[in-house]
């Protein structure tokens, strides 16, 4: 609440708040990457050292790295040569943080799912458009290996998710693949966590993902866009199931 009294001209200044160490020590090393004092690939100083240079205790230290790992800015390597590196640039990078923090606010996980799904559709007729002889040999591999999961009893989900995979590699746009990738992939795994295996489920999605192989392989985009907003149709409600027990 505000300290400041009626007449004041600046009525809406509220106190200063005071930050964690962490977010100071986060602060100076995102403001040095900014500024091009730290580039990709310079490697950080030891813990031990960061915490005597900025006054602060090592767990301090650790919580900052930590955080800084965790959206993509620093990696660890172990080894020979090893330490805490400044990450290279990376679109991965940039959206990855994004796609975690949106799935974690489960507010807004359904809405999620649903630019997710808008998207497979939009794959499935640019890869129609785009796809190369080695995207339907991809494609025709994953399919391949669904059908040899399925036959040994086994979930179809290293299938379904290299399909999706090559798909994306088809629709020829780097942004919408590596979004909608980084995205279906979190939420799957969210989803897999809890479902238990449906054979009668995984050949009717075997039957769909060859009827869009073909739409596909032929340069139907049309079709292509059809079959894939019919199968995400029918497997969204499974989705949205899984994502309720969590």
């Amino acid at each position: 609440m505000s300290t400041f009294k009626e007449g004041d001209p600046t009525p809406n200044l509220e106190p200063v708040k005071k930050i964690r160490l962490s977010e100071s020590i986060i602060h100076q090393i995102t403001t040095l990457m900014g500024s091009g004092q730290l580039i990709p690939g310079q490697r950080l100083p030891p813990e031990r050292e960061l915490a005597d240079r900025l006054g602060v205790s090592r767990t301090s230290i650790r919580e900052a790295l930590r955080s800084l790992e965790i959206v993509g800015l620093i990696e660890s390597r172990v080894g020979v040569g090893g330490g805490t590196f400044i990450a290279e640039a990376s679109l991965h990078n940039a959206i990855l943080p994004f796609a975690k923090a949106m799935l974690q606010n489960e507010a807004i996980v359904g809405e999620l799912l649903e630019v997710i799904l808008l998207l497979e559709v939009e794959v499935a007729r640019r890869a129609a458009l785009h796809r190369t002889p080695e995207h339907i040999a991809e494609m025709k591999a994953a399919i391949q290996l669904m059908s040899d999961g399925i036959d040994r009893g086994e979930t179809e989900l290293d299938g379904t998710k290299r399909f999706r995979q090559a798909l994306a590699d088809a629709s020829d746009n780097t942004v919408l693949n590596t979004f909608m990738n980084i995205c279906s992939d979190l939420l799957y795994v969210k989803v897999e966590e809890r479902k238990s295996n449906d054979w009668d489920s995984s050949i009717h999605t075997l039957g769909r993902l060859r009827d869009i192989y073909t739409a596909v392989s032929t340069g139907n985009a049309g079709e292509a866009q059809k079959l894939m907003r019919e199968l995400r149709i029918e497997t969204s409600g499974k989705i949205r199931a899984g994502i309720s027990l969590q």
